[in-house]
């Protein structure tokens, strides 16, 4: 489609059932992932800490050599969890599993992976997946990471109005800095609607944008305020198709 996709790799699904399979964990997963009644009230708050914690074992060499080859190069790093039951029709992991952002060095991205894989075991994704059915052993994270992009401004994009369903129209969230700060719910962000044919914008509404996440130094995020003489507002302008937005690449 002509856009600028940053450089990057997938750990797949077959390294994480990988890593279950060398350290024979599949069963004992399968036997904590079953909620618990404390204090008259149902909960997986137990069965998160003691499945989370025993990916602090040690990746094979051989994983460990895949990542951090493929990782060779690169610098700072987005590292983020794609489980096999997310996005389906019904059902929205939205926020259940971990992204770590700004990620520098081959021990740290190894050490991301292995937290992403870990929180497809969150207390509410094991809820969650209880709550629909979803069984334990019908499971598995791949992660993707990806060089970080040192955006000014960003935003995600919907092609279809996710509030109405209408697939005439376009959403538009626009905010400061990194776009975990939207995804996250941390700001209230700009609204753009726009005509999907024609990319005219048809409906404009102006966020507080009170905070931003950035880049903290050379390893991790943070959450910065915003002055209220600085929270400007963003005309969305259409561009032609095929070209990319010199505010969020550079070029």
């Amino acid at each position: 489609a002509g856009f600028g996709v940053p450089a990057g790799f997938c750990v797949t699904t077959g390294a994480y059932r990988r890593f279950i399979d060398d350290k024979g964990l599949e069963n004992l997963i399968n036997e904590l992932a079953r909620p618990r009644v404390v204090d008259g009230a149902v909960t997986f708050e137990s069965a998160s800490k003691e499945i989370q914690a025993l990916f602090e074992a040690e990746l094979s060499a051989e994983i460990r050599f895949e990542i951090v080859s493929a990782y060779a190069g690169m610098k700072a790093v987005a590292v983020r969890s794609s489980a096999t039951a997310e996005d389906l029709p019904d059902l929205s992991f939205a926020g259940q599993h971990d992204t770590y952002l700004n990620v520098d060095g081959d021990d740290r991205v190894v050490a991301a992976v292995k937290n992403c894989w870990a929180s497809l075991w969150t207390e509410r994704a094991i809820a969650y997946r209880h709550e629909n059915g979803i069984p334990p052993n019908d499971v598995a994270m791949a992660v993707v990471v990806q060089d970080m992009v040192p955006s000014e401004i960003s935003g995600v994009l919907f092609t279809a109005n996710p509030v109405t369903g209408e697939r005439s129209e376009m959403i538009v969230n626009a905010s400061f800095g990194l776009g975990e700060a939207i995804v996250g719910g941390q700001v209230t962000p700009d609204t753009y609607v726009a005509d999907r044919d024609s990319l005219t914008v048809k409906e404009t509404t102006l966020g507080t944008k009170s905070h931003k996440i950035i880049a903290d130094g050379n390893q991790g995020t943070r959450l910065e305020a915003i002055v209220a003489g600085q929270r400007r507002p963003r005309r969305l302008i259409p561009r032609p198709r095929n070209t990319w937005c010199g505010r969020c690449t550079r070029r």
